[in-house]
């Protein structure tokens, strides 16, 4: 799954993301800060093929004292593929550019049911990134996966 969107320095505060590719990828780090949820968070989702549910989420980048962070909240909505997303969330990158920033996005808060994810209170975490002077194209990557159910 890839998502992207280019933004200019002025918008960074406010942007959704999604991407790939090599660099230097922050060391996992402690929950910065928790953020609500607003109008300025994009969505996105994990699905399988042929099974319902997934792990449904919001998520931002904020700028904070020059640097990024990511700001995210998620919904498992099966039981039966939880432990399967929990791992896929592990192996997703934050990008700037096409290059990682941020390995891991299972920091995400959680929240019970997908239709509270508007009115929830997410966690950040700061990334290896110093707020871009030019426009800037962030993305989640989301590794393809097999599992056997």
């Amino acid at each position: 799954m890839r998502f992207v969107k280019k933004v200019g320095v002025a918008a960074v505060a406010a942007a959704f993301f999604v991407g790939i590719g090599p660099a230097a990828i922050a060391e996992a780090e402690e929950i910065s800060r928790q953020v609500p949820v607003d109008a300025e968070f994009g969505e996105g989702s994990v699905r399988w093929n042929g099974l319902p549910g997934g792990y449904f989420f919001k998520a931002r980048v904020i700028a904070v004292d020059g640097r990024l962070e990511v700001c995210g909240v998620g919904a498992f909505t099966d039981a039966y593929t939880r432990s399967q997303e929990t791992a896929v969330l592990r192996e997703t990158k934050l990008t700037m550019n096409g290059q990682p920033i941020l390995e891991d996005l299972s920091f995400f808060a959680r929240v019970n049911r997908r239709r509270e994810l508007d009115s929830a209170t997410a966690n950040c975490r700061r990334t290896s990134a110093s707020v871009p002077r030019d426009e800037a194209t962030f993305g989640i990557d989301v590794p393809s996966k097999r599992f056997r159910f």
